[in-house]
């Protein structure tokens, strides 16, 4: 969708993986994958998609990402999710189930309960965190 295409990707993916402004990611083609997992957020994206996207093995991406930042490609897409619908929530006043579709969660409820699993908050709460002047920027808990 357009809202998530208007989403800063390096912001995004700076936030999700605690890069800071002087550790920054090495591996081009981890990057190039995260970058692609941003722009198509709201598709039905897979692990092998995003592996025959960047033209190499499964196995392969797979290793890169566990190496490189710690995490498995699935769980580098959530958290890429979870980044974008923060900014969303913040920015907007988007209802939930718009802001659902729109990174990619099959439902509002899939994405509230990861919210709450994963970053120890609710939509309500992100979205009066940005009403009384918070960043945002929503550290995991």
């Amino acid at each position: 969708m357009d809202r998530t295409h208007s989403l800063n990707s390096e912001a995004l993916i700076k936030s999700s993986f605690n890069l800071k402004d002087n550790g920054k990611l090495n591996d081009t083609e981890v990057i190039a994958a995260l970058q692609y997992m941003v722009g198509h957020l709201d598709t039905n994206l897979t692990v092998q998609g995003i592996a025959d996207e960047r033209n190499i093995s499964r196995r392969t991406l797979e290793l890169q990402f566990r190496k490189h930042l710690n995490y498995t490609v699935s769980e580098a897409l959530t958290k890429l999710r979870l980044a974008a619908a923060r900014e969303l929530l913040c920015r907007t006043e988007l209802p939930v189930s718009d802001i659902s579709v729109d990174v990619g969660f099959s439902s509002p409820s899939r994405l509230c309960h990861a919210l709450k699993r994963i970053l120890g908050v609710t939509a309500t709460q992100i979205r009066n965190e940005s009403a009384i002047g918070s960043d945002c920027s929503g550290k995991e808990r």
